[in-house]
């Protein structure tokens, strides 16, 4: 109907030209409203409805999102997704509270959307993979995302398990990185794959053997720094804890004999 659309372009104009929050809040709310009555007039103004996101606030961030993501049809899920693309790909490197904030909203945002069309969620996945390498806490909601999408998409797994495979030693958070070694052992299935998910593990933890870091290794240091007064001690000092702790048999409660690696002997003197 021709005055529906007009109402409709007019609560949005207000939604970009008003100044008050509170009342974008209640246009919002009138919006919401038109959608359960006139949803394919608020289809056609889903990119005017989007323009309330040059908002700072949060909660008209929030509530614009939602009723975006109610908006969504076959017609204007291209447009959507590249202004929600382009959006969080400007947040990105930011430590602001409310930006981190607008970035997990964007994010949450992004995943009803491909949930909702799977054949855009190969546009996006590579710009929120990104993300996994910050701290911040939309890196797990990314993370469960692509776990979602692994499940539930066979095809697309070889390009997201080599790109998880290519940015798992540069996860800091213990949490999504159990969350990719996870995914890589449930999923990883060619040998080329299992093999490329060995050197990305064995890049993350670290040459063998796991050991704590060594005396000799500490007072190097010291000696670098320039502190050489007792220089020759340290080093006798090093040289004897650099030593391999050689040991004979070791009589086991039971009365028989096992072996002690030399880290061992060295984890067990560290304990005491």
């Amino acid at each position: 109907p021709t005055a529906v659309r007009a109402a409709a372009s007019t609560f949005c104009q207000l939604l970009v030209n008003h100044s008050d929050n509170n009342v974008k809040l209640i246009v919002l709310d009138r919006i919401g409203q038109l959608r359960s009555m006139h949803l394919k007039v608020l289809q056609e103004l889903i990119i005017d409805v989007l323009r309330a996101l040059r908002t700072p606030d949060v909660d008209i961030r929030r509530r614009t999102l939602e009723i975006a993501v109610e908006l969504i049809c076959p017609r204007n899920i291209q447009e959507v997704m590249v202004l929600l693309k382009k959006e969080l790909a400007s947040l990105q490197g930011t430590d602001e509270p409310a930006k981190i904030e607008y970035r997990q909203l964007l994010i949450k945002a992004i995943h009803s959307c491909a949930v909702k069309f799977p054949s855009v969620a190969g546009s996006v996945l590579h710009l929120l993979m990104d993300f996994l390498t910050s701290e911040a806490r939309s890196a797990v909601s990314v993370v469960l995302f692509v776990r979602e999408i692994l499940h539930a998409y066979p095809d697309m797994r070889p390009d997201i398990l080599t790109q998880l495979t290519e940015i798992l030693p540069t996860i800091p958070s213990p949490g999504v990185a159990e969350i990719v070694l996870w995914v890589l052992g449930e999923y990883c299935e060619d040998n080329a794959t299992i093999l490329s998910a060995f050197k990305a593990i064995e890049s993350s933890v670290g040459p063998l053997p796991l050991s704590r870091t060594t005396r000799a290794a500490a007072v190097a240091d010291v000696a670098a720094a320039g502190e050489g007064g007792e220089e020759d001690a340290d080093d006798e000092d090093a040289d004897a804890a650099a030593a391999p702790a050689a040991s004979g048999p070791v009589v086991l409660a039971d009365g028989s004999y096992a072996s002690q690696t030399a880290t061992a002997a060295e984890a067990g003197s560290t304990a005491e």
